[in-house]
């Protein structure tokens, strides 16, 4: 399944709004999958094993069944 990188942060509630998120990656604060996300128009495949950071302390794992 896939789904936008803006999406997905809302979805788990890593951001508060739309913007956050892209001002969040303009400053290459989101990792995806141990890459740095630098396009808020990107779509992720959702894996099972893969993480999401934000910033450096907040990092989410196993977080495929909040999203579905």
């Amino acid at each position: 399944m896939e789904v936008g990188i803006l999406d997905l942060l809302l979805r788990t509630n890593l951001i508060k709004s739309r913007s956050q998120g892209k001002r969040l990656i303009k400053e290459t604060a989101i990792e995806y999958d141990n890459k740095i996300i630098v396009d808020w128009h990107t779509v992720v495949e959702l894996k099972n094993n893969a993480i999401l950071k934000k910033g450096k302390k907040r990092i989410l794992e196993n977080y495929r069944r909040i999203v579905l």
